[in-house]
Parts: C-alpha cells; sequence; structure tokens
C-alpha cells in the first residue's frame, strides 16, 4: 500500500468515525437540532425527527470504502435479505391498503437504515485494523462533549441533577437513555483500545471519574451497568497483578451501588427519573417518565400476544402499528421486531446473532488475547442482549447505526482471525 492510499484510508477512517460517534443531529426543516424541550417528540412527523450525523457517515462512508466490498459480503447478503423479507411482509399484512402498507414501509426503512452500519462496520475493519484511529477519535469526542453536559447541567440550572439536551452548540436528541450508553460503549472502544498507551494511559484514568460521574447524572443504568461490566473486565484481563486489590475494591463498591440503583429503578417499579424540575430562566418544567420493569412487563405481555394470536402474525406480523399512546413500543428489539414483521424476516438477523456467538466462543482465547477486541467483543454483545432486550436501540438512527458498526468491525474481525488460522494449517 502506497502513502497516498494510507493517507486516504486514514482521513475516511477519522471522519467516519466522527460522523458515527459525534451526536449532532438534523431536521429536514430547520437544520441542526437545537431544541431546549427535555424529551422532544417529532409527532410522526419526518420533517421534525432529528436525523443523526451517523445517516451521512452511512451514506458517504460505503461509497468511500466500497472498493473492499468483498469484504462485507455477509453483511450485505444480511441487510440485503432482511430488507426483501419485510418487504414482502408488508405487502402480504397490508393486502392493498395503500394508507397501511405507506406506514408499514416508513417503519420498515426505520429498521433498516441502521443496518446499513453493518456493511461500513465491515468495510471499515480493513481500514483501521487496530482501532486505533477509532479510539482516539472516540476519546475527543467524549472528552468533549461529556464535559460540556456536565458543565450546562450546572449553569442552565439543572443543578447536576440532571443532564440537558442542549449544549448551545446544538442539542442532543435522546440524550438520557441511549446516547449516554452509546458513550460508555465508546469508552469501552478508548479504553481498551489506548490503554495499554503511555501516551493515553494517564489521561484515561484522569477522564474515568469524569465519565462515571456523567454516566450517574444521566440516570442510564444500563450504562453503568456496561460501564461496570467493561471496567472490570479490563482490569481482570489487562491490569498488573500490583494494582488489582485497589481496583477490585473500587470494583465491589460500584457494583454494591449499582445493585442498589438497580433495586430501586426496576424492582421497586419506581422511577427514578420522576421529578419536576422548575427552569426559572426559563420558565419550563420538564417531567421524565422511563418505565420500570414492572411498566415493562406490560408492553412485553401486550406485544407477545398481538405477535403469536395466530400462525400468520407470528410468521410476517401485523399490519397495524399499536396505539403509540399507550404502546410506544415493546421495549424490546426483537419483540417489536417479530410484531411488526414476523419471524420469517427475522431470520436473517437471528442466523447472523447466532454465528456471532458461535465466532466468539470459538475464538474467546484469541479474543482475550487482543485487548481491542475484546472490549468491542463486550460492547456489541451487552448491546444486542441486554440494551436490545429493554429498549429498541437498534431501530432508532444514532445507537442503532453505532450498534450496527461495531457489530460490523466485530463480524471482520472475527473473519480475519479465522483467515489466518486457515492460512497457518
Amino acid at each position: 500500500m502506497n502513502y497516498s492510499s494510507r493517507r486516504y484510508d486514514h482521513l475516511a477512517a477519522s471522519a467516519i468515525a466522527v460522523g458515527i460517534f459525534l451526536p449532532v443531529f438534523f431536521q429536514i426543516k430547520g437544520g441542526i437540532f437545537s431544541d431546549t424541550i427535555m424529551v422532544f417528540h417529532s409527532r410522526g412527523l419526518i420533517s421534525r425527527l432529528p436525523i443523526p450525523l451517523s445517516v451521512a457517515a452511512c451514506l458517504i462512508g460505503i461509497p468511500l470504502l466500497i472498493r473492499r466490498y468483498r469484504n462485507a459480503i455477509p453483511s450485505l447478503a444480511v441487510v440485503g435479505a432482511s430488507f426483501i423479507l419485510m418487504f414482502v411482509s408488508s405487502l402480504i399484512t397490508t393486502r392493498g391498503q395503500y394508507e397501511e402498507f405507506q406506514g408499514k414501509f416508513i417503519l420498515l426503512l426505520q429498521f433498516v437504515l441502521p443496518m446499513s452500519a453493518l456493511i461500513l462496520g465491515q468495510l471499515y475493519e480493513r481500514v483501521d485494523g487496530k482501532m486505533l484511529v477509532l479510539s482516539k477519535v472516540f476519546f475527543i469526542i467524549l472528552c468533549a462533549i461529556v464535559l460540556l453536559e456536565i458543565f450546562c447541567s450546572w449553569y442552565q440550572g439543572y443543578r447536576l441533577r440532571i443532564l440537558p439536551p442542549n449544549i448551545y452548540v446544538f442539542s442532543i436528541y435522546q440524550h438520557l437513555q441511549y446516547v449516554p450508553l452509546v458513550f460508555t460503549a465508546g469508552f469501552l472502544m478508548v479504553l481498551f483500545g489506548l490503554g495499554s498507551h503511555k501516551g493515553f494511559r494517564k489521561w484515561i484514568v484522569i477522564f474515568i471519574p469524569v465519565m462515571v460521574f456523567y454516566i450517574v447524572v444521566s440516570a442510564a443504568v444500563n450504562a453503568i451497568l456496561l460501564f461496570v461490566l467493561g471496567t472490570l473486565s479490563y482490569v481482570l484481563f489487562y491490569e498488573s497483578p500490583d494494582r488489582r486489590t485497589f481496583l477490585r475494591t473500587a470494583g465491589v463498591a460500584i457494583l454494591i451501588a449499582l445493585v442498589v440503583s438497580g433495586y430501586l429503578y426496576y424492582f421497586r417499579g419506581d422511577r427514578i427519573l420522576d421529578e419536576k424540575f422548575d427552569i426559572s430562566q426559563t420558565n419550563k418544567t420538564a417531567v421524565i417518565n422511563v418505565p420500570g420493569i414492572q411498566g415493562r412487563l406490560v408492553y412485553w405481555e401486550f406485544y407477545r400476544k398481538a405477535a403469536t394470536k395466530d400462525v400468520s402474525s407470528f410468521l410476517i406480523g401485523n399490519a397495524r402499528v399499536p396505539d403509540r399512546d399507550h404502546y410506544p413500543s415493546a421495549h424490546n428489539y426483537y419483540l417489536d421486531f417479530v410484531y411488526h414483521f414476523g419471524f420469517i424476516p427475522f431470520v436473517p438477523l437471528l442466523v447472523l446473532i447466532a454465528a456471532t456467538v458461535y465466532r466468539v466462543h470459538q475464538k474467546r482465547k484469541e479474543i482475550i488475547a487482543l485487548p481491542e477486541l475484546m472490549g468491542i467483543t463486550i460492547a456489541v454483545l451487552f448491546l444486542l442482549f441486554v440494551d436490545n432486550m429493554m429498549k429498541v436501540g437498534l431501530r432508532q438512527p444514532y445507537p442503532g447505526i453505532f450498534t450496527f458498526f461495531l457489530w460490523g468491525i466485530l463480524i471482520s474481525k472475527l473473519s480475519v482471525l479465522s483467515s489466518k488460522q486457515t492460512a497457518e494449517a
């Protein structure tokens, strides 16, 4: 590879990493999203829907790296098959009803758009194999946005009890649940990718308390869980024995706090964000409601019954979208997918999940030996099997594109490991 080609790959990798991770959103009418309301609703209008920069990163990034398309054949097959099967399912369930089909097709695009990041992730791995560019870009963005959000929480009168959506330069859509989790996964990329580099290690150590404070203020339980899981894994596998005693003690304290907060948040049914924040500067009141486990059980039961009421509903889905005022989503991506499009269109994704888990188990020793691969494996498996069991992040543009992007990188890395072993044999 010549110098110009390497420089092109480095610039492309940097631009894609910024586009995927930076939480900047645009609206078709209005330009950069800058609404100050705590919980923004598009009211079903596409023109009001905040569209993340990561959508442009996919649309531009894939053509930039398309010369390596052979590396992304598994992802191309999954995305293509999913789209076709979901489209056919929509045609059958709506049976020529134009308005119903139009609604299903928009929903189809909402599911498929994030999936395209699978392709980008597989292509990206071949230009930034050691994830150094990705980790550095993520660290710069984390330092800037996290510090700015904490500052704005204090300066705007929230008294560091909750994060504000507006940080003056722009507003962050879904800033309380999805974005903190994405940032936590991004931090794991930084920790596992740069933690062993002397030039970055001290800055990462300094930034850890800031990151913990940010996650706690966001009150995103899944982000806390992922942070604890990731940092403890890093300590156990990659820290020297003389440092483990202190770090393990700190980890136990964090776990105790996690168990207590988890009990309060889920099992008591309390909504730890059920609080009114009076903002004297703007005379606005924000009420934030997040369903606990009891609320989610109601959603799960409704969608499960509707998805399995008969053979047709289970195999090809339901025609109508539930009343969003009462059942905004299944709070489970997989149940949501099967309800709307059926089990048959879900099969390609299910096969990819099974293949990923099998490969991870098969290459577990090699994964542990490579910190950057270990970090991305923890993040992807957590997002797939924990977060998306309780939310529908995979069909939300920003967290969905981020998750599928990391998943694509993981698939490509596991494929490279298998190819190397085959060549050595």
